[in-house]
């Protein structure tokens, strides 16, 4: 869950090291490490899983796998995610 910021592109440029950037808006009060941990937990929790789709601004593919989740009420299967094709 170390994963550190995230930044959404409003408008494609160049950022050189001498500019600045700030926070303009702040769209949930769910941090990026708490919503690591909603997401990656290890049993199903379908309380965790819809107060993080109900944060404005989350990724679609998110949206999609929770939706799902909640559809199936359950995790999908990681194996071929974290061991590959075992064939």
């Amino acid at each position: 869950r170390m994963c550190g910021w995230f930044y959404r592109v409003l408008s494609e440029g160049d950022i050189r090291p001498s500019d600045s950037i700030c926070l303009l808006e702040r769209k949930t009060d769910i941090s990026v490490a708490k919503a690591m941990q909603m997401y990656f937990l290890a049993e199903f929790d379908a309380e965790q899983y819809q107060t993080l789709l109900e944060c404005e601004g989350l990724a679609q593919s998110w949206v999609n796998s929770l939706q799902r989740r909640l559809d199936q009420q359950s995790i999908e299967d990681w194996a071929m995610r974290l061991y590959g094709n075992a064939s």
